[in-house]
């Protein structure tokens, strides 16, 4: 849809970062939680790849994909590293492990969100105009890494998008 028309508040809404004012949003037939501590299981089966990546600065690539297995998960540092390079390797960035995000083009910044989305394991990854202010080429690239993800990892993948390409991809 154009530029207005409510895709990422649907994203966030899906995620619960925004509150509907009417209406019910189901999760296995099931409303959408409003308790915190329902909430934050709900997350942990909810990947999400935000439009402005939204990549921790002050971490390296391989950090930022490791963050939310260790802190959130509590999956042990070995563990996660180990699933994080497997994750960077599958979207191209292993060679890029050790960067900050401000050494990273568009494009990779957007895979390492990518890679960040998928190591949690969530069934369900949202993905906010993932191509948005990508090149071509690019765009074309992350279209296949969510492809993969929802072909080869059993994942449902929601993207909301204005680009007819992306959707015509789906």
């Amino acid at each position: 849809g154009p530029s207005g028309s409510g895709k990422s508040t649907l994203c966030r809404t899906i995620n619960r970062l925004e509150t509907i004012d009417s209406g019910t949003i189901l999760f296995h037939g099931e409303p959408l939680p409003t308790d915190p501590q329902q909430l934050s299981t709900l997350r942990t089966k909810v990947g999400m790849v935000f439009q402005s990546f939204n990549l921790f600065d002050g971490m390296t690539a391989l950090e930022n994909v490791m963050f939310g297995p260790t802190k959130v998960l509590g999956v042990a540092e070995e563990e996660a590293r180990s699933q994080a390079m497997e994750l960077l390797s599958g979207t191209g960035m292993a060679e890029q492990a050790d960067k900050h995000p401000a050494e990273l083009s568009g494009g990779q910044q957007q895979r390492v969100a990518i890679g960040r989305a998928l190591v949690s394991g969530a069934p369900i990854i949202l993905a906010d105009e993932p191509t948005g202010n990508l090149d071509e080429d690019t765009a074309r690239e992350v279209i296949e890494i969510l492809q993969r993800a929802a072909h080869e990892q059993d994942k449902c993948v929601i993207v909301v998008t204005h680009s007819r390409e992306l959707a015509r991809s789906a």
